[in-house]
């Protein structure tokens, strides 16, 4: 038994969604201001591509310079504005207030009423920024929430919230990383996050950046010098570390012919030298780095 049916060959249309309320405000109030002449098509088109090109990367453009450049540190610290002088449209004309963490203070930018926040420089908000949760514990449980982003600060530093309004916005300028001396702009402004601009977070360097001391190659052997190595080989020689059992017996047994001629390479002081200087880098990075045994710091 067949069956017929007889389908409408004619294109249907795609379902469209009612536009909400503020959708159709926005749009009639856009209309008007262009048949107005308050602004024209174009001027909007550039508006929505400031917001959309706006991102956290010009903020920690902004921070980088200040790292660098103590006369630009200073002026954005009185005034926020010098920030749009590295080419940011600051779109929304709001106020922007720079905050400088110290050892001694630690900056944290909340909006309790909505989701204020520096759009132009580091474009949208999180969604936890605006959640209710975040804006009513951060004021009132600030070292809470800080811990539970992973930031533990010691009991000596001063917390400092800092509310947003609809005309003034905020902007943490965290601290400069320990160990980052000689770095150009461009490397600097890679430590700096959106987290760390509204100051859940601090900068930290990360594990590929950690620095180790390696003997110079060269005629002075007694002057060792800085080199990078990455995290999969720092764990590489923390697991040879292990299972040598700590280096093995007196006399060099159970460690490799590398390790010895690394060994032999420098004189005693030298080498006093060399692991103070180590564990000093490692603890003025501030990072939890592998303890190791001098000779496999190569």
């Amino acid at each position: 038994m067949s069956e017929h049916h007889d389908y409408d060959a004619r294109p249907h249309p795609e379902p469209r969604e009612t536009p909400s309320e503020w959708e159709i405000l926005e749009i009639a109030v856009r209309e008007l201001a262009i048949a107005k002449g308050l602004i024209t098509a174009d001027d909007h088109r550039r508006l929505l591509e400031g917001m959309d090109g706006a991102s956290p990367a010009l903020g920690a453009k902004v921070v980088a310079r200040a790292w660098v450049d103590e006369g630009f540190k200073k002026r954005l610290l009185e005034d926020g504005s010098v920030a749009f002088e590295l080419g940011i449209d600051n779109y929304d004309r709001t106020h922007l207030i720079v905050l400088e963490n110290t050892p001694e203070v630690h900056n944290l930018v909340v909006c309790t009423l909505c989701s204020c926040y520096p759009r132009p420089i580091l474009g949208l908000p999180p969604d936890w920024y605006k959640s209710p949760s975040y804006r009513s514990r951060a004021v009132r449980w600030p070292r809470v929430v800080l811990a539970e982003f992973g930031t533990v600060l010691a009991e000596g530093v001063s917390v400092h919230v800092h509310d947003s309004t609809a005309d003034m916005r905020y902007l943490v300028m965290p601290m400069r990383p320990a160990g980052t001396e000689g770095w150009s702009e461009e490397q600097l402004a890679e430590l700096v996050t959106r987290d760390t601009m509204i100051g859940v977070t601090v900068p930290r360097v990360r594990a590929e950046r950690v620095l180790c001391l390696n003997r110079r190659r060269a005629t002075d052997r007694s002057r060792p010098r800085w080199s990078v190595v990455s995290c999969s080989r720092l764990l590489g020689m923390a697991e040879s570390a292990m299972e040598r059992g700590g280096g093995g017996s007196r006399g060099g047994r159970g460690r490799s012919e590398r390790d010895v001629r690394a060994a032999r390479g420098l004189e005693p002081e030298a080498r006093q030298r060399h692991v103070e200087r180590g564990a000093a880098a490692a603890e003025s990075l501030q990072h939890s780095a592998v303890r190791l045994p001098f000779r496999y710091f190569s």
